[in-house]
């Protein structure tokens, strides 16, 4: 019987240069672009740099500037978050000062950096899909539909999520890749540490790397060496509060508070699938383009590494399909997760159009890629025209726009010796006016409701005690809905209400002060024009 002799496969570069369309892009051009897309993305943050902070950015910053005075996570100064948000505001603050500068700071690094990322990614099928996945997420990582423009936890774990995807595209079949598999554990953890969520898309990227990889041994052994850093370092961190005497309160926080707000995961997901949560899903204008692109690489074969690109990138999105329902509440924050998956999976997809194409009929191959762009381009530009406090408008309503005008006020009507506690949702009035917080919880929603209501309620009444401040700002609506409080019945039995201070039109508080202070005698009588803005507190 005659055999046929098969015929070596082409090494993947010579494959690709019998294919039509452009090369990839030299190293030249991907750094122009690069330097291109950069300074779009600083202009826009710049331009909305005094924008007022909305109450999660207040709450890192104070605490991280708190941790730097030397008071305490979680034992005091209480949030529900990791730890690893109030250490990167902190370290800001080390570099730049205390105030929005960084904000800015903040904001533009893990933008440049995902940036950076996501040109990787979008290159590693080759031919031009990195300057393309890099244009979409410059235009679309300012949304304020995504209230992308200010960084809140999403953008760092975007920055550290699409360079672990980078690092586990970069792994071939083989008995390699065991530093590659490492540094995406290391990546993954370290996200993890600032949401828990990010074990979602860690575990469908593993279980995607698992089922494209030869042979499974080496698989295996790899998925260890993501998991172990993971593991490692909460372990390492629990250690440390443990060595501090505050793991209780570190556990209970983290993974008691964390499970009891988000609910039951599957009800979660459940939600994020049905007519409201896909409606919830499309409202964000600047998804729907990227996510129509994004579908093209799915219906293309280009090359063999296609396969297991796909899979890693549908990986990538399932998993942040979970890791944004998670939590339950589906604030616009969260589907900025969605951004890197969606750059990186239209640039792939305007790649590949260009592939296929480009040979015809160039303009044609160009032209799904320019039209998609555009678009992202006709969302966001008209933002460029509003002023910053138009931005929070948009985003957010008058809220934190009072808060801040409050805050300045505050900030000018205090002497260095006096101290206000703030009874509502607000805690970036501390940031606002510079003050510290006399109480370390510094919101109220945990002390109506949460497993740990009782405790931290206890915490604030004693904090109140030992340290009764000057002025208390209560926010009404609560109280206004009928929802009392041990700490609300405290203030009112112990403090003088300020008389034409509440004002719920304008989001201001009603004031309560100390009685026979220094501060009761000048805001008699009040000028509530005065807690508009008078300019104090960071810039």
């Amino acid at each position: 019987m005659s055999t046929a002799t098969l015929p070596e496969p082409m090494p993947r570069d010579a494959a690709e240069s019998e294919l039509p369309g452009p090369r990839r892009a030299g190293p030249a051009l991907r750094i122009a672009g690069l330097l291109v897309l950069g300074l779009y993305i600083v202009a826009f943050r710049v331009h909305t740099r005094t924008e007022p902070p909305e109450c999660d950015h207040g709450t890192y910053a104070v605490i991280g500037h708190e941790l730097l005075r030397g008071r305490s996570l979680y034992s005091d100064l209480w949030d529900i978050k990791p730890p690893t948000i109030y250490a990167t505001y902190a370290a800001a603050e080390v570099l730049v000062g205390y105030g929005k500068g960084e904000l800015l700071a903040l904001g533009v690094f893990a933008a440049l950096v995902t940036l950076v990322g996501v040109e990787r990614a979008g290159e590693a099928l080759g031919r031009g899909g990195g300057l393309w996945a890099a244009a979409f997420w410059a235009v679309a990582c300012n949304d304020p539909d995504l209230q992308a423009n200010q960084p809140n936890s999403e953008v760092f774990i975007n920055a550290l999520m699409v360079w672990a995807f980078v690092a586990l595209m970069r792994i071939s079949s083989g008995n390699g890749g065991q530093t590659l598999a490492l540094a995406a554990g290391v990546l993954f953890a370290v996200a993890s540490t600032y949401k828990q969520v990010v074990v979602f898309v860690a575990f469908t990227l593993a279980l995607a790397h698992l089922a494209t990889m030869r042979p499974k041994r080496v698989a295996l052994i790899q998925i260890v060496g993501m998991a172990l850093p993971g593991l490692l370092l909460w372990v390492g961190m629990g250690a440390y509060f443990a060595t501090t005497g505050r793991y209780d309160i570190y556990w209970r926080t983290n993974f008691l508070f964390s499970t009891r707000y988000s609910g039951n995961l599957l009800e979660n997901v459940a939600a994020a699938l049905i007519p409201s949560g896909i409606d919830a899903l499309a409202s964000k204008a600047i998804l729907i383009p990227l996510g129509v692109l994004a579908i093209v690489p799915f219906l293309t074969r280009r090359n063999e590494q296609t396969p297991r690109a796909l899979a890693l990138m549908a990986a990538w999105i399932a998993g942040t399909l979970v890791a944004v329902a998670a939590p339950g509440r589906f604030w616009p924050h969260y589907y900025q997760l969605w951004l890197p998956p969606l750059a990186v999976g239209a640039g792939w997809g305007a790649a590949a159009v260009v592939q296929r194409l480009g040979s015809r009929d160039r303009v044609l191959a160009w032209a799904p890629g320019l039209f998609i762009l555009a678009n992202c381009l006709w969302i966001e530009l008209p933002h460029a025209q509003l002023d910053p406090d138009l931005w929070s408008r948009r985003k957010y309503g008058d809220s934190f726009i009072a808060s801040e005008r409050f805050g300045r006020a505050l900030a000018g009507l205090l002497k260095p010796n006096e101290t206000f506690y703030q009874w509502g949702p607000h805690p970036e009035v501390y940031f606002a006016s510079g003050s510290s917080p006399p109480v370390g919880v510094l919101w109220d929603d945990p002390l109506y409701e949460g497993p740990m209501q009782d405790e931290l309620s206890a915490r604030t009444l004693a904090d109140l005690e030992a340290h009764p401040p000057e002025l208390i700002a209560v926010y009404t609506t609560k109280r206004n809905a009928g929802r009392r409080h041990p700490v609300l019945d405290w203030i009112e039995a112990r403090y003088l209400r300020v008389p034409g201070s509440h004002s719920a039109k304008e989001d201001l508080p009603e004031l309560y002060v100390r009685p026979d202070g220094s501060l009761e005698a000048r805001l008699k009588p009040l000028n509530r024009d005065a807690f508009r803005d008078s300019g104090g507190g960071p810039r």
